[in-house]
């Protein structure tokens, strides 16, 4: 499993040629509260749930918009097939200097996409309206590896709980009134995927890998998930946020909503990118970025202690 790990790591970093940027902002859980789909370009994105991602966008066409009085182009939306690949890991922590070691998945999406690369002068968008959108929807393929503790039959296995579902994205970007280069969005994700208990197993170690204490217990590094699996779980998602760029900054507000077979959950944060370079007022691209971010999760009047995590999309350029 080790070799395999590093071969499908330096697969996917081979063929990261077209592969484009898509999580702009997450949750704790590594979920995406912001999605967009920019250029064809090589970029290394970081984030706990899927350490490494490759996406491609098949037969791509593009629609300009023009004004009719100066014939001047505002946007270029592009639509097209979107193909996705991705390591999984089904661990709330990621340890990269061991990352051949770890029990990585495999995950796919295949859908639909109306995206666009450059906005050529968003500002011109006739008046009555508020600005462009783009939006896309996805069918998901998981097949997550964990290494299995089940706490009634107190076996170790290796499973691999496979999900399957949809998802959809919905972003409205504003036009500035003031005629400048700040911008905001209007943010919108949704998902529903017949899945596993991941949110209900906890990460275990091997006793004679650990030193016990009378008030701490030392771990050297989480070895599996302990409890017991259920494969039957049906999770629906909805997330709101509302992305601004200022110069360099980011930041990106949101709540979330969790269902998980009935039992439902909010979450609500802020992450921050700090970006690669300012917006300009004219022919600008969401660039590369990396952020931290921090929330809270509330379920049936109880919060959680804050969670604090970070992420990055790094453009490698054209290749």
């Amino acid at each position: 499993m080790k070799a395999f790990n590093v071969l499908f790591v330096t697969c996917l970093l081979l063929f990261s040629v077209r592969s484009l940027a898509q999580k702009i902002g997450v949750d704790s859980k590594g979920k995406s509260v912001f999605t967009h789909l920019s250029s064809a370009e090589a970029r290394f994105e970081l984030s706990t749930e899927e350490p490494l991602s490759v996406s491609y966008l098949f037969h791509p066409t593009e629609h300009p918009f023009t004004l009719t009085r100066t014939g001047d182009t505002t946007v270029v939306k592009i639509h097209g097939w979107l193909g996705q690949l991705s390591l999984l890991n089904s661990s709330d922590i990621l340890v990269l200097s061991d990352l051949s070691d770890s029990n990585l998945g495999v995950g796919g999406k295949f859908g639909y996409q109306s995206t666009i690369d450059v906005f050529h002068d968003l500002n011109s968008i006739p008046s009555g309206y508020l600005g462009t959108y783009t939006w896309g929807v996805n069918g998901v393929l998981n097949m997550d590896n964990i290494r299995l503790y089940d706490s009634v039959s107190a076996n170790i296995s290796k499973e691999r709980p496979v999900t399957l579902g949809a998802e959809g994205n919905f972003n409205l970007f504003f036009k500035n009134w003031s005629g400048g280069s700040a911008r905001m969005v209007f943010a919108f994700t949704g998902a529903i995927l017949h899945t596993w208990n991941d949110d209900e197993l906890i990460n275990y170690q091997e006793l004679s890998k650990t030193t016990v204490l009378p008030t701490i217990v030392a771990l050297k590094d989480f070895k599996g998930r302990y409890g017991t699996l259920d494969r039957d779980v049906t999770k629906i998602r909805f997330s709101l946020a509302v992305p601004m760029y200022f110069s360099i900054v980011n930041p990106i507000p949101y709540l979330v909503f969790n269902s998980s077979s009935g039992n439902d959950s909010y979450t609500y944060g802020a992450f921050i990118n700090v970006i690669s370079k300012r917006l300009t007022k004219i022919k600008f691209k969401i660039p590369s970025s990396i952020g931290m971010g921090i929330d809270w999760t509330s379920t049936d009047g109880d919060v959680s202690d804050p969670k604090i995590f970070v992420k990055g999309a790094i453009s490698l350029g054209k290749l």
